[in-house]
């Protein structure tokens, strides 16, 4: 925590996304919680908004864009999280421009 925590500081972080891993049927259930308990971790040392997102199909998502970029297997495997993030990120972004 205390990287996350130190990085919150360096870059002056204003708002902090967190994707929330839920099941298809909408409930949480122990990564969620873990999520969760985490989120409460940080909000005791920082601040700042730390809001959740929906991340169920993230990774799915992740792979079928990166097959239509047509990247080989290893740039797939190596990229998945980032990109899952960065969809994550942009369905937020999405959801509070509404």
């Amino acid at each position: 925590i205390q990287k996350i925590l130190n990085i919150i500081r360096e870059k002056e972080v204003i708002e902090i996304v967190v994707g929330l891993p839920k099941h298809m049927n909408n409930t949480l259930g122990e990564k969620a919680q873990a999520v969760l308990a985490f989120i409460d971790l940080i909000k005791k040392h920082v601040n700042i908004p730390v809001n959740t997102i929906d991340e169920r199909l993230s990774t799915l998502r992740a792979h079928k864009a990166m097959l239509e970029g047509d990247l080989s297997r290893k740039k797939r495997k190596d990229r998945v999280d980032m990109i899952a993030a960065q969809l994550i990120l942009q369905g937020y972004l999405d959801r509070i421009k509404k």
